[in-house]
């Protein structure tokens, strides 16, 4: 008996899909590899040359940060200010510079209400301030 031409294209739209399907089994399955624990084994060496920043040395948080960071109900943001051997932390709305050259000179500020979220360094205006702020 001969097949009619509907017949024949569900033929070969079912060897279509048995063909993909073969190809697609080939891979692995898209939910094992979300669940795949990530591994350092899979990161690739960069060369020291490619290297934006280099560890000079470590120097810990003194613990008075830490203790304000135990009282943390928001956020907490932190960074560095190279250019005058600074470092900021935030949290939430108190501001903390603290000088990591030395580990020295722990200042706090505390009057703002809102949190911060982002802190940055301004050349003062000629004229606005005392002749020492520079």
């Amino acid at each position: 008996m001969a097949l009619t031409s509907t017949e024949t294209q569900l033929e070969q739209a079912a060897q279509l899909i048995e063909s993909k399907q073969q190809a697609d089994g080939k891979f692995p399955e898209l939910a094992e590899l979300l669940h795949a624990s990530s591994s350092g084994e899979y990161e690739a060496a960069i060369p020291p040359e490619w290297q934006v920043v280099t560890k000079r040395r470590v120097v810990a948080l003194p613990d008075a940060l830490f203790e304000q960071y135990d009282l943390l109900e928001c956020r907490c943001f932190m960074g560095l200010f190279p250019e005058i051997g600074r470092a900021w932390i935030t949290v939430d709305h108190r501001l903390f510079l603290w000088n990591y050259e030395d580990e020295g000179d722990f200042y706090s500020f505390e009057g703002q209400e809102q949190v911060i979220v982002s802190v940055g360094l301004v050349r003062p205006r000629a004229g606005v301030f005392v002749e020492a702020v520079t």
